[in-house]
């Protein structure tokens, strides 16, 4: 990545301050404007990616420009996620006990910017590789589904490049896009924000009994599709049973002695409370 924007990102991230964070947002807009080059690609670390162009994300109270990447082997769109600063985890008043101590405790987590993908992972790019499609729920536009987290690291190895799962943290810092509250979008979770069990909203309108086509509901401040429900997403870390010794720069947390992995996110079968930003899956 270019020295002076790791120069800047450290500045912002040190001084908190909106001057910082402007100067920060000034030169990845240069970096990233319309005389967007292969060498600044390289010069980023996003090779095998093909800049595409930027929006603008509002949800949650928060707002971000954000830049827009297609992965050039499976088609799929990328977020390039700016750097930051956030709580992770949850308060114990967010959810029941035994729930909420997996998410303790809570504590602060500095990232780099980084990419994630903009939607669940489609059948279409899935099976773009060549790889089996087992997914129950068919269609090219549904998230692939009845995968492992091994399947995933095969596939990603097909795919080339950098290509990776994000970390825990990355993905919980991903979901929130700036926000404390329980989910991208403030304090509840509606069945018109994402498919989950919403049986209480009524069986009609609230329980949609399978997944559904990514990008079928708002997206959060930084662009993402389906932060809260359709299919769990792998992370790249291990299972633990609290943050006790978490790291704190964002990256993964993987012991050879813990061999069952993270998913986030909820599924279209979950309750709201399992789909909500800190919820945990192991």
């Amino acid at each position: 990545m270019d020295e002076r924007l790791r120069r800047l990102e450290r500045e912002a991230l040190e001084e908190g301050t909106p001057e910082a964070r402007l100067r920060l947002v000034r030169e990845q807009a240069r970096l990233l404007g319309d005389a967007y080059s292969e060498a600044t690609v390289r010069a980023l670390g996003l090779e095998g990616f093909r800049y595409q162009r930027h929006e603008t994300y509002s949800c949650g109270g928060q707002t971000n420009r954000i830049a827009l990447f297609e992965h050039e082997r499976t088609g799929l769109v990328f977020c390039l996620v700016p750097a930051g600063t956030f709580l992770m985890g949850a308060p114990l008043e967010e959810g029941e006990i035994e729930a909420a101590q997996t998410e303790q405790p809570q504590h602060e987590v500095t990232l780099s910017s980084f990419l994630v993908c903009k939607t669940q992972c489609t059948q279409e790019a899935w099976q773009r590789l060549g790889t089996q499609n087992c997914s129950h729920f068919k269609g090219p536009r549904r998230p692939v589904e009845r995968i492992s987290w091994d399947d995933v690291q095969v596939w990603l190895v097909e795919a080339g490049g950098d290509l990776r799962l994000p970390s825990e943290a990355e993905w919980e810092y991903a979901c929130r896009a700036g926000t404390t509250t329980p989910c991208a979008f403030g304090e509840t979770l509606t069945a018109e924000q994402g498919n989950f069990d919403a049986f209480d909203e009524g069986p009609a309108e609230g329980y949609r009994g399978e997944t559904t086509d990514v990008g079928s509901f708002a997206p959060n401040a930084f662009g993402l599709f389906d932060v809260h429900g359709n299919v769990l997403e792998w992370c790249q870390d291990s299972w633990h049973g609290d943050y006790e010794g978490a790291p704190t720069d964002g990256s993964a947390w993987v012991e050879s002695s813990a061999p069952d992995r993270v998913a986030r996110g909820g599924h279209w079968q979950d309750a709201a409370e399992s789909c909500l930003s800190a919820a945990r899956h192991g």
